[in-house]
């Protein structure tokens, strides 16, 4: 039996390994008789165990010696019970709910193993495997004290402090080895192409041209869920290597709040460049703040250009929307193409902006998923 003193924080089951070996050798399962390919499945779900009585079946079919096989059930099993026995956080409980959804997300691995899973759980948050797991510490390096609130909603900030680290974790992906820097003359200039894209009926499409201009001026676009207890459309934050993030989430699944959110949050780095943390709820509030009211102002003013979003009430026909709905779609979509945006957007903005109740035109919006 082989055994070495390395002892790894990490475990890899011999089913995987067969998984491994099946698509790296590009075996033809066909080739492989019924009874081999049920012990391959029993193996891989851990209903039977690598044993004396199998082995000569996996040299057969993959090579390597009686001792290769053994021996990797052997170790993976000695990981498994040395684990088992390791020492967990007093808090792990309280993360347990978020380590099953970012397993369901596959931002972490899948293992039954609490201590692997703490460890996993640390890397993710970019804290050492001897730091203790704690909310307040987790919250603290991720949000600071520099959190704008978002309303009135139930808000867990640990929720929020996840998906805030998994936006940066998405953004360093995005932004890879580009010596890219926050530009933000760059970015006033591209705003014409970029209101441009809102005219397009599948946001999913236009995103990657949306990420690439937004790229070029050292911003990262992010477009994921949240999780749960984060209730907001999107966040704006400027990171510590002089690039920003922009995250959007499918809050309302509607193309004209996605755009709006998306120039809402511009606003921001734009209108309030420093290292503040601005996450936003879709909601009118009573008493906003005045930097969202800001925001709100150059969102309405981007897209509204080359008129000021205090001329809408006059620019479109609002008599006509109310006295007939078909003429006043035809209205709204001559303004639209005025604007150079969709019907949608100028829908949306006007309902923004209680010119007209919410439950007009819903059927004219497009849904992003």
């Amino acid at each position: 039996m082989l055994i070495n003193g390395f002892q790894p924080n990490w475990i890899q089951s011999p089913g995987k390994v067969i998984n491994q070996f099946i698509l790296l050798s590009n075996i033809d399962l066909k080739s492989i008789s019924k009874d081999d390919l049920d012990l391959l499945e029993k193996i891989k779900t851990e209903k039977e165990k690598i044993n004396i009585k199998n082995i000569d079946t996996l040299s057969k079919i993959f090579g390597g010696s009686d001792e290769f096989w053994l021996n990797l059930q052997y170790q993976y099993d000695e990981h498994v019970e040395r684990f088992s026995h390791k020492k967990i956080d007093p808090n792990f409980n309280e993360f347990k709910n978020i380590i099953s959804e970012l397993k369901s997300e596959k931002w972490l691995p899948l293992t039954d193993l609490n201590y692997l899973d703490q460890i996993n759980l640390k890397a993710f948050y970019g804290i050492s495997e001897f730091q203790a797991l704690e909310s307040k510490t987790i919250v603290s390096n991720v949000l600071g004290s520099k959190l704008k609130t978002i309303g009135k909603y139930s808000v867990s900030d640990l929720n929020l402090a996840t998906y805030i680290r998994k936006v940066e974790l998405e953004a360093r992906k995005q932004f890879g080895l580009s010596n890219l820097s926050w530009n933000k003359d760059k970015l006033l200039l591209k705003l014409g192409e970029i209101k441009e894209l809102t005219k397009s009926r599948n946001i999913l499409d236009t995103l990657p041209e949306l990420i690439n201009l937004l790229n070029q001026c050292g911003v990262a676009l992010v477009f994921a869920p949240t999780l749960s207890k984060t209730p907001i459309c999107g966040l704006a934050k400027f990171l510590e290597n002089g690039k920003a993030i922009i995250a959007l989430t499918p809050k309302y699944n509607r193309d004209y709040v996605f755009w709006q959110t998306l120039f809402h949050e511009i606003g921001h780095l734009i209108l309030h460049e420093n290292e503040m943390i601005f996450c936003d709820e879709d909601d009118i509030q009573e008493g906003k703040a005045s930097i969202e009211i800001e925001a709100d102002h150059f969102m309405f003013n981007t897209l509204l250009y080359p008129i000021n979003h205090e001329d809408l009430e006059n620019y479109v026909d609002l008599r006509l929307i109310r006295r007939s709905k078909l003429e006043g779609w035809k209205e709204i979509c001559k303004k639209a193409r005025e604007l150079n945006i969709s019907a949608s957007l100028l829908t949306g903005i006007l309902k923004k902006m209680a010119l007209i109740p919410y439950s007009y035109y819903s059927d004219r919006h497009q849904n992003i998923l």
